[in-house]
């Protein structure tokens, strides 16, 4: 298990009736792409490339690529819905929100990347139009994230026994097994 606030760890359980299976508490760890890449090795499927996204204000896609810097073409979305990051040059806008200074914003977590709505993605079976770094940027966050409190390769190896610093932990984890 790793600890990383009151709101956020990973485990596995080496016990009872979940045994071998993982939990994530905290966003962090339960985006599907990172839950099934690093813990479970479940197959990442076209689903788990959907973000909830979110706004006070209005979303819009800015469909801005290959636009001058100072020219926009702004699609409303709403103020909550599905995305999926797309690689560049493949038709994605800027997903923004309406600020309160008469203009726009990135919405959070999506700064640097191009969206398109997920429904267009899945109906058009355009898998092959996301952008995977987005997901392996957050991979790569949350394995350093577990490297602050101890050894990612050491807590998703399971060919060694359970060990806890305290051996009665161990002789309950021996008697469980047994």
């Amino acid at each position: 298990m790793c600890i990383v606030d009151k709101s956020t760890y990973i485990a596995h359980s080496v016990y009872g009736d979940h045994c071998g299976e993982w939990t994530a508490i905290g966003l962090q760890f339960q985006v599907p792409y990172v839950f099934k890449t690093l813990f479970s090795g479940e197959p990442v499927i076209l689903e788990d490339f959907r973000e909830m996204k979110s706004a006070k204000t209005s979303i819009f896609l800015d469909f801005n690529e290959g636009l001058s810097e100072d020219d926009h073409r702004y699609s409303f979305v709403g103020k909550v819905s599905a995305f999926t990051p797309v690689k560049p040059g493949c038709g994605g806008g800027l997903l923004v929100r309406e600020n309160n200074r008469g203009g726009f914003d990135a919405v959070t977590g999506t700064k640097g990347y191009r969206w398109k709505e997920y429904s267009v993605i899945r109906g058009d079976h355009l898998s092959d139009e996301v952008d995977r770094s987005y997901y392996e940027r957050l991979a790569n966050e949350a394995m350093d994230t577990i490297e602050q409190y101890g050894s990612y390769e050491w807590l998703v190896d399971e060919s060694s026994p359970y060990s806890s610093p305290n051996p009665a932990s161990n002789d309950l984890m021996h008697k469980l097994a047994s």
